[in-house]
């Protein structure tokens, strides 16, 4: 399959400069999308590490050994620049199966069509 080069990263609409600040230390950012022409687009949850790992030990407590969820990515921060640098990657190598409907695609959860507003 060929790379895609043309896609669109979005984030949720209160992600600014204050928020960026907040969610690097909070460790975890949801809501982000990568969007690609064709229509589809994939639901992105980033995670650094340490909060990872903290999580999880949580969740060990109530007797969950795991953190799971839909597009997990796991970086070492969790900054605009970061997380960029870490879809673009990704794209390049094909990570998204956007070549799929998304019905037919294993990952059908969080694969889904964009479709435009209808206009005003």
């Amino acid at each position: 399959m060929t790379a895609v080069t043309n896609y669109q990263l979005v984030f949720p609409p209160w992600y600014d400069s204050v928020a960026e600040t907040e969610v690097e230390a909070k460790g975890w950012l949801q809501g982000v999308e990568v969007r690609f022409p064709s229509g589809l687009a994939q639901a992105l949850f980033f995670y650094d590490p340490v909060r990872l790992a903290q999580d999880l030990e949580e969740e060990a407590k109530f007797g969950l050994p795991f953190v799971a969820s839909p597009g997990l990515i796991v970086i070492p921060r969790i900054t605009r620049s970061t997380i960029e640098a870490a879809v673009q990657k990704l794209v390049e190598e094909d990570y998204f199966p956007i070549g799929h409907s998304p019905a037919g695609c294993s990952l059908n959860e969080v694969i889904h069509e964009v479709r435009p507003s209808p206009a005003a």
